[in-house]
């Protein structure tokens, strides 16, 4: 009797699994997108926040500081500034990211998702790591993984538009200008 109690048991919580599974499972291309651009959309909307930020706080430290303008070698207060905006930007793509991969992709479009949450996650761990090389004073390496994470946010980017997304689509303001 034990035995048939735990089989059946077990039976029950695979079929919640699958249909917990499949709860965020989209039928097509357009549920998909209708599911996953708000995402994209709340996680601009908070880039473009941080950017401005960014920006805002470095103007008041060059205010504060007229004799910081070295183009070359940074000082510590601008770096420390940029490392901030790389560090949050990184974190807010990840969450975006995470948030993206807990919904399944349209049948036929699943190795193109993979793919751009590949690039999506690829993205923030470039700008992080080049964040961490600009706190141990590799320009150098912090300029190679940044133009890095560019060129997979530009991959990201164009695989969004193939699926038909917009708000995923859209360049964030940190790499592309405000």
């Amino acid at each position: 009797m034990n035995r048939r109690v735990a089989c059946i048991s077990a039976f029950a919580l695979a079929a919640i699994a699958i249909t917990a599974g499949t709860a965020w499972a989209a039928s097509t291309r357009a549920e998909y997108v209708a599911q996953v651009d708000p995402i994209c959309q709340s996680a601009l909307t908070a880039d473009k926040a941080l950017f401005r930020r960014y920006v805002k706080t470095v103007k008041r430290v060059r205010k504060r500081h007229p004799n910081l303008d070295s183009a070359t070698h940074p000082p510590k207060v601008i770096r420390r500034q940029v490392v901030k905006y790389y560090e949050a930007f990184a974190r807010s793509e990840r969450s975006a990211t995470s948030q993206i991969a807990l919904i399944s992709a349209a049948p036929g479009d699943e190795s193109t998702v993979a793919l751009w949450i590949d690039e999506r996650t690829r993205l923030a761990d470039l700008t992080k790591s080049g964040a961490r090389a600009l706190v141990r004073d590799q320009e150098r390496l912090f300029v190679k993984r940044i133009v890095k994470s560019i060129n997979s946010e530009l991959h990201a980017l164009s695989l969004a538009k193939s699926l038909g997304m917009t708000a995923c689509a859209a360049p964030p303001s940190g790499f592309f200008g405000p």
